[in-house]
This record gives C-alpha cells, structure tokens and sequence, in this order.
C-alpha cells in the first residue's frame, strides 16, 4: 500500500484498486463557507448604512456558503483494475449517495496520462477511454497531486495492467 496525501494505492494479487478522496479542497469549502457565514452576518446588520443592497450581499452569501458546503461533503473516487478480468471498475461517491459506477474492459481504454496544465509540481493523472471519447480522474476535483505521486500511480497501473501510457516524453 502507497499513500501519497489523499491518494492510496493498493495491490492484492490480480487487483490494484487507487482510492481518491478530496483533501486540499476541503480547506477551500471551509473558506468560501466562512466567507459566505461573514457576508450574512454583514448583511443581518443593520448599522452598516454604506451598504445599498443587502438582498444582494444575501444572494452572495448564500451562494458561497453553498459553494463551501459542497467542497466539504467527502468526494471519493475509486478505481480498481482488475487484471484476472481484465477489466477497470470506476466508482464515485460524493457523500453518503450511491456511487455512480462504470466498467470498461482493458481494451476500451486508450492509456494513461498525466495533464500537467496545474504548473510543474503538480498534475492530474486520469484515464482515456476509447469510445466514447473521455476522461476518467483517478482523484476527485480535477486530481490534483504532486508529479511524483503521479509517476508512481503511472507506473503502478501500467506494471499491473500492461496499460499503455499516452505521454512517454513527459516523464
């Protein structure tokens, strides 16, 4: 078992199953839910005279209380490649719902990458799927982990799986 921040990667024998959960944006959902706990308290106030339209600063502070409560549900996206099989389980889970599933045999999968448009320490290792033409995150809100995690998960799965990976220059 590997754990690189809020990216697990576990092996038992024919299955490597990589367990995703939102960690950085958890701090983000506390900020803008604060922010928007601020603005309503501003806006209840009814000494602050320079404010013209408090209905609007309301609309704002609910908006971004709602913002941060949904950042601070826990997302958690899980993605086991089973190579006895041959075939990807992809789940993901926001909160107590019932996860959205997918399968997808080895063969509709194109490879694996890393998008690395999050600056140079950073990226998002995801899969592509053949048909229909998409992506699927291994980490949720936009799995953003650091390059080295990102490496090794690359790595891991293609070790396991025989995948092939899209972007060899890039790493």
């Amino acid at each position: 078992m590997a754990k690189y921040g809020a990216l697990q990667i576990d092996c038992d024998g024919d299955t490597l199953t990589v367990r995703a959960k939102n960690g950085v944006t958890r701090w983000l959902g506390a900020l803008f839910a604060g922010a928007g706990l601020g603005l309503m308290i501003a806006a209840a106030n009814p000494h602050l005279v320079h404010m013209s339209r408090p209905w609007l600063v309301l609309l704002c502070a609910v908006f971004l209380v709602g913002c941060g409560i949904f950042l601070l549900v826990p997302h958690v996206t899980t993605t086991i490649f089973d190579s006895r099989s041959r075939q990807v389980v992809y789940s993901a889970r926001i909160w107590n719902r019932p996860p959205k599933m997918e399968r997808y045999a080895f063969e509709d999968i194109a490879g694996i990458a890393l998008n690395k448009d999050f600056g140079i320490s950073h990226c998002a290792p995801y899969l592509e799927v053949k048909e229909p033409r998409n992506r699927l995150l291994l980490s949720p809100q936009n799995g953003i982990v650091s390059v080295a995690a990102g490496v090794n998960l690359m790595e891991a799965i293609c070790a396991a799986t025989g995948l092939p990976v899209l972007d060899l220059e890039s790493w």
